[in-house]
């Protein structure tokens, strides 16, 4: 066996802050995400019950006012 050489590797990192918001059970997630204006919202967790949980790159102040709007 030959040993093989290194290789570079990269790899692409998100490491902009990201907000959870937890979306009650039985709402619709997708209009509730639109309504909040939420950007890249993906899902992270969703139990019946207990609602869904989604990540967002959107400020937590931003999402807090448009919450109580």
């Amino acid at each position: 066996m030959v040993p093989q050489q290194p290789q570079d590797v990269f790899v692409a990192v998100d490491n902009r802050p990201q907000q959870l918001v937890c979306i009650e059970d039985g709402q619709n997630v997708n209009e509730v995400v639109n309504k909040l204006g939420l950007a890249d919202a993906s899902p992270v967790a969703s139990t019946s019950g207990s609602g869904t949980v989604v990540s967002t790159t959107t400020d937590a102040g931003t999402v807090d006012a448009a919450a109580k709007a």
